[in-house]
């Protein structure tokens, strides 16, 4: 996971994607609100792309209250699915130290939600901030660009958030076998690339 982090967060850098494709669009709303004096609908936008990252967000609050109890359910998994040939249930500390990265994993990705609802507001102020102008001039290009960074950065982080979902997913399965988790990992990685880097939508918006 950490490995393809680092190589998305390069690859991003020095080739075309969709990440990239974005933030170009962000830089273009910005323009536009910029020559906006009313901007009533960028804040109505704002409001509705933080309403799906507070669902992520008050999601990965309960699904780490129902992860406690997996601590001691070890010995019920073994005395449930002892008999299933395809099955490898790990001893107890072996159980517990994968809970504890499951739980990890999703406090993770709640630190990188509510981070990403914290730069949406932020965002949402220096909007508002930005005097009207009739023209976009030298100091308008310092706010357009800042505007649109914050922004970008907010997505950035709830595509992590979201990332630390597909994995957090796919770790369900260690308890079963670590051979399945391995496929899972791979084929996630693979799904997370493709949509970052080959998917039809990024086609769609490049064009």
């Amino acid at each position: 996971w950490l490995g393809y982090s680092l190589f998305s967060h390069m690859r991003i850098k020095n080739t075309e994607n969709l990440v990239r494709t974005m933030s170009n669009y962000r830089v273009k709303w910005m323009e536009n609100c910029a020559l906006r004096h009313d901007r009533g609908e960028d804040v109505v936008a704002i409001g509705q792309l933080m309403r799906s990252v507070t669902f992520f967000a008050s999601t990965t609050i309960i699904v780490i209250a129902v992860l406690a109890p997996l601590f001691r359910y070890a010995d019920t998994a073994h005395s449930l699915f002892g008999e299933v040939a395809f099955l490898y249930i790990s001893p107890s500390p072996v159980w517990e130290l994968k809970t504890i990265v499951l739980e990890m994993l999703f406090i993770y990705t709640f630190f990188k939600c509510t981070w990403s609802l914290r730069q949406y507001n932020y965002a949402l102020v220096m909007i508002l901030a930005t005097p009207p102008y009739d023209k976009i001039n030298k100091d308008a290009r310092k706010s357009i660009a800042r505007n649109a960074e914050i922004l970008s950065n907010a997505s950035r982080h709830f595509s992590l958030g979201i990332r630390g979902f597909y994995f957090g997913l796919i770790t369900l399965s260690w308890f079963l076998h670590p051979i399945l988790f391995i496929i899972l990992n791979i084929l996630v990685i693979w799904i997370i690339y493709r949509r970052e880097f080959l998917s039809k939508a990024f086609g769609i918006v490049s064009s």
